[in-house]
């Protein structure tokens, strides 16, 4: 039994010193994935982050303390955080049903797009953040009835 199958993805999103989530930044404004290259004012390059014995450096070896939380509900649709009953694929086939296919895709896409907004992350930066946890389901990547093949529309 393959364990894509079974369990969801979880992409943990590591935003830190350089990016929209910086801690301490000399840039008042910069790119985030959630801009366009025209609304940021100054792109910074991303720095990646180490171990160092028991603790999390930045390039420089400074020491880096993650502060975040876990955004779920969105590319994996968490039932006891979004408040519906059952699981993701019984309120998506209940939504296809009632909804119909084109407004089951307005709605998903709509979803998608408004879920977590650039207003979002810059809330999250006001707080100090730079740790995300997003939980993604295979679902968007691989269909159950065609596995290990990614779905064309996987990245659109």
């Amino acid at each position: 039994m393959r364990i894509l199958t079974k369990l969801s993805f979880t992409l943990l999103a590591f935003i830190f010193a350089g990016s929209i989530f910086a801690a301490t930044s000399s840039a008042s404004v910069t790119s985030s994935p959630f801009s366009s290259p025209a609304s940021a004012q100054k792109a910074v390059a991303p720095s990646w982050l180490s171990v160092s014995g028991e603790k999390i450096v930045n390039q420089k070896g400074e020491t880096i303390y993650l502060r975040g939380f876990g955004l779920g509900g969105m590319l994996h649709m968490e039932n006891f955080i979004d408040g519906y009953a059952g699981n993701e694929q019984s309120v998506r086939e209940g939504l296809l049903k009632v909804l119909g296919k084109k407004r089951y895709d307005l709605f998903f896409n709509e979803f998608y797009k408004n879920y977590f907004t650039e207003e979002d992350a810059a809330y999250i930066q006001s707080m100090g953040l730079n740790l995300i946890r997003i939980p993604i389901n295979y679902h968007l990547f691989e269909d159950d009835m065609n596995p290990r093949v990614i779905k064309q529309d996987a990245f659109a």
